[in-house]
């Protein structure tokens, strides 16, 4: 049995729990530092069993992520050693300076500076223990990095720029919120503020609160190495949503439900081919939700790990749904308008749909500890065009100069004949 309670989340750089196991060998937590180096204080009490611990057989040992070395850690931990062999082949700048054994005390490591970024792992190890026997003990780890910038001291070097990715987009959803609210109030003035347009807005309304709990989280993190887990949670689950009421206002732009008025029960295959692909989709998000707990010494990301790589998978038949219905809609049109539309509007939504994949298969090639910040900035920055745009569409002017129709046909719907185009609607 393995007790290991983390109080922060899997990237937490203050970890606080209980071990309780028969291993002889035990990971205990990673750290990314950067070029700067840091620093880590382990402290730990009730450490068991006390006879070993009395003797220095508890030992405390040092891995990173040097392909190659005899101290890589994948290689170590994976491997057939024995307790004793893994423990010697720690990193000799630890293993030289002598065996650490862990006691009813706090210790403070240095980390020194390096050529690049690294990964470390610790592990704590008990080789002479009985099988039968428990090795327990209470235990916080605490990372802080080397750096001038105060906001980053907390964190792991991967996570070290989201503090700023957030605020930065958090400042521009903020402003950008209320050009969609004065949208909205147009449209609902106008009698166009259909189902598909409130749909959009909500969307948007999780996405800016998504974004404003991410940065709640990590600026309270900034300071304590913990942060806010449930805003953490909020967040993840809000942009999960957001991005499934994104794509539904585009499948059902693609069929035509916001260029005409459809009846609701024409669509009921529709809603159950995307609520079977949704409900996949959340599914496997709970199971990417736990996965960094599940696998802690793991350097994958939310969208390379085995739970993202089957939501990008889901995604991927979403795209599909999009582009079939889309093809379908500009067969069965007639006016040449709309099938102008549907063109531009199936082939600018296909990009939103593939740059994710795309960008997340680009991102092997480069170091685990620049991935995930480099996808979400992307991830963003589409994000906002993306709905930009969807916003930009909301606007009858500005949709009537785009396909070259009568403002007037757009604002008053309702003078329309039964030749008009419906794009009012929108």
């Amino acid at each position: 049995m393995v007790t290991l309670l983390c109080l922060s989340s899997a990237h937490g750089k203050l970890i606080k729990g209980h071990v309780d196991t028969k291993r002889d060998f035990m990971f205990l937590g990673k750290f990314a530092f950067g070029e700067e180096g840091g620093q880590m204080r382990f402290a730990s009490s009730h450490v068991e069993p006390a006879q070993d611990r009395r003797d220095g057989k508890i030992r405390l040992s040092f891995y990173n992520d040097q392909d190659g070395k005899e101290w890589y850690w994948p290689d170590v931990y994976k491997s057939d050693m024995s307790c004793q062999e893994k423990v010697d082949s720690q990193d000799p700048n630890f293993r030289n300076a002598g065996n650490v054994t862990i006691q009813d005390r706090a210790l403070t490591f240095k980390f020194k500076e390096a050529a690049k970024p690294h990964y470390w792992y610790i592990a704590g190890s008990d080789c002479s223990k009985d099988d039968d026997e428990h090795f327990k003990m209470h235990l916080e780890i605490h990372w802080t990095i080397a750096t001038k910038n105060g906001w980053y001291k907390e964190f792991s070097f991967e996570d070290a720029d989201l503090i700023t990715i957030y605020l930065v987009f958090s400042i521009v959803w903020g402003v950008g919120i209320f050009a969609v609210a004065l949208g909205a109030f147009l449209l609902w003035r106008g009698g166009q503020y259909t189902f598909v347009v409130k749909l959009f807005d909500a969307a948007v309304i999780m996405t800016v609160i998504s974004l404003f709990s991410y940065l709640i989280h990590y600026s309270v993190y900034a300071s304590d190495g913990h942060g806010a887990p449930g805003f953490l949670i909020l967040g993840d689950a809000l942009d999960m949503l957001s991005f499934l009421a994104f794509a539904s206002v585009l499948l059902l732009v693609a069929k035509g439900a916001a260029l005409e008025h459809i009846d609701l029960r024409e669509l009921k295959y529709d809603f159950l081919v995307t609520a079977a692909l949704y409900t996949l989709y959340i599914v496997f998000w709970m199971w990417q939700v736990l996965y960094p707990y599940t696998k802690p010494q793991s350097n994958d990301y939310k969208w390379n790990s085995p739970p993202g790589i089957v939501m990008l998978c889901i995604g991927g038949l979403i795209f599909l749904y999009f582009v079939a219905t889309s093809t379908l809609s500009f067969l069965r049109e007639t006016q040449a308008e709309k099938r102008y539309f549907t063109l531009v509007f199936a082939t600018v939504f296909s990009l939103y749909f593939l740059y994710l994949p795309f960008m997340v298969a680009i991102c092997e090639g480069v170091p685990p500890y620049y991935r995930w910040k480099t996808i979400l900035g992307i991830k963003l920055s589409v994000q906002t065009i993306a709905y930009g745009f969807m916003c930009f569409l909301q606007w009858p002017a500005k949709l009537a100069k785009l396909f070259h129709f009568k403002s007037d046909r757009l604002v008053n719907p309702a003078d329309r004949d039964e030749e008009d185009t419906p794009y009012g609607t929108l």
